[in-house]
């Protein structure tokens, strides 16, 4: 009934949820154990407890008489007083003493993070909740015991319960209502029976699709339910689970689970303009019906499912909703602004909260208290955390791209690439050509510049651009024509004039000219003619207001963004010119206002490139490959066929046809695992250091393996090798850290120079049963590795049985490898800086490798091959992944070095450890597999019910609620598995039973002896989630928009449904925060449901709710000739599903009748105040 009462919001929106207040703080501090778990404990651990502790204590090291590892200690405080007063953040010392005001410093030496400050604001407005127990002192914490938690009910394989049998089934319509129905009459409680169908059909509609029926949807069921109701029932249910709408309510319930946003959340909060596919994953899933064994299973693992065979259109796009499934382990936030210091804990903060919302989501656990310890409550201990962690060890996050037309970009490829080809056997002839004029060029270099001729300056433009950046990266017509044509003419677009060139003679070298170039966010082009008596290199400083690109003879010689007014000596470059004609072009990006520019030519400095400079200090006999290489790349620029050849390479490599990709914010693996059979050598020792100073020695056919800590030390734990197979990668987990069982390697290109501290490398192989002369190693970065190293120094030599050492020839390096030939796509290793070495660059989609040839004087035999690798360690704790060494001494070794890979034997794959996850996870006899059903029944329990039948539903383990109706949990359960995943018959089996469909009014025995309603006497009325809220508001006014998937907005008015909003951690939505919308920094079980006085003040007050009360108003009422009592009549049909009574519409007209008085006679303007009012009242925002 609307009456006075439930008719407005404030100040409570129903005195008739009361009830449901034990179960809701029961929620809240699961919710809270879990943040302090994954938050505030790890980072209390690390780095207070060695002051502030009852270790600490018993060691005389206690500071300021401050515990902070007990409950009761972290709340009595120290000498200064108490550190956490539960939801006073004003009054709490810490929060004073982390963020060093006054003389409360902690640490006392450096801040921690901002985001660990915010953490602990947060958990203290939570309550501080906080499950350690105990009193501050000395005393040892009791052991825990981990089998006796395995005896935990949730634990336990499903029990084959069979429904009970009642004394009377006169009210039961499935077997669900037995379970129920025989512990009501346990207990001497009466059922409720069926509900109105008016509110019938409104709880379906809002349970399915989130959205309210229509007057029509109402009427027709309403009719056909007189006739027959089960058909009626049974139809409408199986009508909304075919809805689209049904995923986008089902799927909001899922990203609540998942934390999922599309910004990575913290100060900086950058977006990630691709989650949103990961959100349509998930609606699309569920609209499907997807087995929720395999909804698990793609987003743990669905980047390992997906393959590499995408050649055709519907393998790519299945391989595409695979990869974005792992959206669901990469959502998490993850702050971007790090430290070299920060970077470690920041990926262990990043792996927990992947482990975190895997257990809470789909095991209903709160593994992350197993981070720092074995888990005090539940059988987790921290080996298992941190295997957990080692098979996420491998997971970063990108944008991943998919080629949807992979056939039409294949054979595209195909016909460029036959046309591409001579293109680059032109260039390389005209090398061969070039190389014997090196040295006489080389020679000319150390002599004076001689004089050249410049021509005047030409100057075309504006080119108009949308912004700067737009003007400085797109190649405008100039940019594609590296000619001196002075009668040519370029336009911008169709629509444009033609811009031909203009001369300036009177611009002259080395002056400022400030403002001459007219127009904002536009590209200008300067060109000049350049007359040389010799191939020679001389000087060029030049300058442009924001930035500048520099091309000679279509040779691109440097760039650069700045800003400010053009100014002298800016830039600095060395310009190669040709004998004889040369053209100079300068691109001249602007922003906002006019622009400027400044240019000298023909300077003594700065002739040699600073990249070429190193070379040139060096003796020519002494050149090794690399340093020729560079000298002959800038030789060649000063030849003018060869930089014709070049720029037609380049330019038609921009006419390359490109994938037709879709992005995805999703996992990206760095790898698999394998298992190489049949190699002709095994490893024998692996030393960290060098063949004379061996560093803690691996024994014989072990490895051993490097921490991730500064002090890259060996950890005591070894793996044994089976001959012959050795393990080229393995997960391990040893002293509490994820390490990567390998040969490993570590370093990164510097563009400083400055010298860096280097790890040295040892491997030591036995040799081959047949002596050889000569062997190959290959060192290989797996396809999906994107890391960057440098191997600055590559030595071999053999170890005879007894005798000194002999050194070993490198016969072939990657560069020889190059000008032998071999097709670069083979060796594909790039030089950034030759002085430093080879360097190897992972890539997407190929192997990166490095291939030496090791020549021997003799046969080897009675002895051992020794290879030093030494490189660059800049971040020693940071050890690249997933670095293999193959050796072979094939027959023709040379042949196989350049083009042969190692091959996977037949049965030596090992799975990946995700996909080892995903299978344990949902394996039903040997894994997880009944936890993961009866955890996902109970939620699909709790949103039909309002709460689970397990009330804790994100915590099964023992500091949660245990399950109401334990068998009829496994019966649904069982119900799930046996008809194969599939979550619609769970839900109508459980909407088509007598206890979905009872109404709420009180039975005999309810009240007094099940106020909880545990025993499900009663329908409980429910308020709506912040989005059906919005989403309500918008569909009864009329203006919702229901355009499902793609892009969402940050517009909160938009009329899309909520689902569609961009959730953006920095940047979230005013009215769903006001509703209880969860913050997307972890997942969300059970959101809790709070009475405010703001939620009526907005809807009271809110223009865009008065609007959608104006809007609501005109589709009641159309017309001003239709009664009042009718438009009355329909407004109320359209939000609440019913007709007013007669007391209640007699009291609605008075209502208007004042308000039209009080409005000067404004009828219209008081029929809208009605029609707000039913938007603010309990009965639109509640489900019955």
């Amino acid at each position: 009934m609307i009456t006075p009462r439930n008719l407005f919001l404030c100040p409570l929106f129903s005195s008739g949820v009361l009830f449901l207040a034990n179960a809701s703080v029961s929620r809240a501090a699961e919710d809270g154990t879990a943040f302090f778990e994954s938050k505030i404990r790890p980072v209390l651990s690390e780095n207070c407890y060695q002051c502030h502790s009852a270790s600490a204590l018993s060691q005389g090291k206690l500071k300021g008489g401050l515990q902070l590892d007990t409950r009761e200690g972290i709340r009595k405080g120290g000498d200064t007083g108490a550190a956490v007063i539960p939801s006073n953040v004003d009054e709490s010392l810490i929060l004073r003493a982390l963020r060093h005001e006054g003389d409360l410093k902690m640490p006392p030496k450096k801040k921690l993070g901002e985001a660990f400050i915010a953490d602990i604001e947060k958990w203290i407005t939570m309550g501080a909740p906080d499950p350690r127990e105990g009193s501050p002192s000395g005393a040892k914490p009791a052991d825990v015991d981990i089998e006796a938690g395995r005896k935990h009910w949730a634990f336990q394989s499903l029990s084959g319960s069979v429904p009970p049998t009642t004394s009377d089934g006169s009210w039961e319509r499935t077997p669900v209502d037995r379970f129920i129905r025989a512990a009501q009459e346990s207990r001497g409680v009466e059922p409720n029976p069926v509900a109105d169908p008016r509110v019938l059909v409104r709880r379906a509609f809002f349970d399915l699709t989130g959205l309210p029926p229509s007057p029509r949807d109402v009427a027709e069921f309403t009719a056909a339910a007189t006739l027959d109701f089960n058909a009626a029932w049974a139809g409408l249910i199986d009508r909304l689970l075919a809805s689209e709408h049904y995923g986008e309510r089902w799927g909001r319930h899922w990203l609540d689970l998942v934390r999922f946003a599309e910004s990575n959340g913290y100060a900086f909060d950058k977006d990630r303009p691709n989650a949103w596919r990961y959100r349509d994953w998930v609606i699309r899933a569920f609209n499907a019906d997807m087995p929720y064994d395999e909804f698990v299973r793609e987003q743990l693992a669905g980047d390992l499912f997906a393959g590499s065979n995408w050649d055709t259109p519907d393998k790519a796009a299945r391989a595409l909703d695979l990869v974005t499934a792992t959206g669901f382990i990469v959502g998490g936030p993850y702050t971007t602004q790090q430290t070299q210091k920060e970077r470690e804990r920041s990926r262990y903060e990043q792996l927990d909260d992947m482990i975190h919302t895997m257990g809470t989501s789909m095991l209903g656990l709160t593994v992350g208290c197993a981070r720092c310890h074995d888990h005090k409550y539940d059988p987790i201990g921290t080996r298992d955390y941190y295997e957990w962690a080692a098979m996420f060890a491998d997971v970063g996050f990108a944008d991943v791209g998919v080629d949807l037309l992979p056939d039409v970009y294949r054979d595209a490829k195909a016909a460029f690439d036959g046309a591409h080809r001579p293109l680059v056997l032109a260039r390389e002839a005209r090398e061969k050509e070039l190389l014997p004029g090196l040295d006489p060029f080389l020679e000319e270099q150390t002599k004076p510049a001689v004089p050249v001729v410049a021509g005047p300056w030409q100057v075309i433009g504006p080119f108009a651009a949308g912004d700067f950046n737009a003007a400085f990266d797109r190649p405008f017509g100039p940019e594609n024509h590296f000619h001196l044509d002075l009668n040519a003419s370029h336009q911008d677009g169709a629509n444009e004039e033609p811009r031909t060139w203009q001369a300036r003679p009177d611009w002259k070298d080395g002056q400022v000219y400030n403002d001459v170039l007219k127009g904002a966010n536009s590209a200008f082009y300067l060109q000049r003619e350049i007359g040389s008596p010799k191939a020679q290199s001389l000087g060029l400083s030049v300058s442009g207001n924001d930035g500048l690109k520099v091309w000679v003879n279509g040779f691109k010689v440097g760039e650069e963004k700045g800003g400010g007014d053009a100014k002298a000596d800016e830039l600095k470059l060395s310009l190669p010119l040709a004998a004889g004609r040369n053209v100079l072009l300068i691109k001249i990006a602007n922003g906002g206002g006019d622009a400027g520019f400044y240019c000298q030519t023909l300077l003594e400095t700065d002739r040699v490139p600073k990249t070429v400079e190193p070379v040139m200090k060096t003796s020519r006999n002494q050149w090794n490959a690399g340093q020729r290489a560079v000298a002959f790349d800038w030789f060649k620029t000063h030849d003018l066929p060869w930089t014709a050849l070049h720029t037609a390479v380049v330019s038609h490599e921009q006419e390359a046809p490109k994938p037709d990709l879709t992005l995805t914010y999703a996992a990206k693996s760095k790898g698999t695992s394998y298992q190489f059979g049949d190699n002709t050598y095994k490893v024998f020792h692996l030393h960290r250091g060098n063949a004379d100073n061996k560093k803690e020695e691996a024994r014989a056919g072990f490895l051993r393996v490097l921490s991730r800590d500064r002090a890259s030390r060996w950890l005591g734990e070894e793996e044994q090798l089976t001959d012959p197979q050795w393990t080229v990668l393995r997960p391990l987990v040893a002293r509490g850290k994820v390490t990567k069982l390998q040969i490993e390697a570590n370093g990164q290109v510097t563009a400083s120079g400055a010298p860096a501290e280097r790890d040295t490398f040892l491997l030591e192989l036995e040799p081959p049963a047949t002596p050889a002369t000569t062997t190959a190693i290959r060192l290989a970065v797996p396809a999906s590795q994107t890391s960057n190293f440098v191997l600055s120094r590559i030595s071999a030599r053999w170890v005879p049985g007894a005798g000194e050492p002999r050194p070993l020839e490198i016969e072939k390096t990657v560069a020889s490898f190059v000008q032998a030939g071999f097709n670069p796509a083979d060796v594909l290793v790039t030089t950034p800086d030759p002085t430093k070495g080879w360097a190897i660059s992972g890539g997407v989609g190929q192997h990166q490798e490095l291939d030496l040839i090791l020549k021997a004087p003799q046969e080897l035999t009675g002895g051992r091959l020794q290879i030093e690798l030494a490189m660059e360690s800049q971040w020693a704790h940071h050890l690249l992944t997933h670095f293999s060494i193959f050796v072979t001494s094939a027959p023709d070794v040379r042949e196989w070095a350049g083009k042969a890979r190692p091959r996977l034997p037949a049965g030596h794959v090992k799975p990946a450890p995700r996909e080892a996850l995903a299978s344990w996870i949902t394996d039903v006899d040997a894994g997880a597999g009944p936890l993961l059903a009866r955890v996902i029944v109970n939620r699909l329990w709790q949103h039909h019910f309002g709460k689970g039948l397990v009330t804790t539903p994100s915590d099964f383990g023992t500091r949660g609620e245990r399950p109401t109706h334990p068998e009829l949990l496994d019966w649904l359960a069982l119900q799930l598995i046996e008809g194969g995943w599939q979550l619609k018959p769970i839900h109508r089996l459980i909407m088509t039973s007598a206890v979905y469909l009872q109404g709420g009014g009180p039975t005999p025995g309810g009240l007094s002896r099940d106020p909880e309603n545990l025993l499900y006497w009663r329908q409980p009325a429910r308020r709506l989630e912040a989005e059906a809220i919005r989403d309500n508001l918008l569909a009864v006014s009329g203006k919702l928009d229901a355009k499902a998937f793609g892009p969402g907005t940050l517009d909160a008015y938009s009329a899309r449904r909520s689902i569609y909003l961009t959730v953006k951690r920095g940047q979230l939505i005013e009215m769903l925060q006001l509703f209880d919308a969860p913050d997307a920094m972890q997942s969300i079980g059970h959101r809790e449901v709070s009475t405010v006085a703001p939620q009526s003040l907005a809807l009271l007050n809110s223009p865009a709710v008065r609007n959608w009360a104006a809007d609501l108003a005109k589709r009641a009422r159309p017309d001003a000739g239709i009664p009042l009592p009718e438009a009355v009549e329909t407004a109320s049909l359209i939000t609440c599903a019913r007709s007013p009574e007669a007391a209640e519409l007699s009291g609605i007209l008075s209502f208007i009748e004042r308000q039209t008085r009080a409005r000067a006679g404004n009828a219209e303007a008081a029929f809208q105040d009605f029609c707000q009012l039913l938007l603010c009242s309990n009965e639109f925002v509640y489900i019955d």
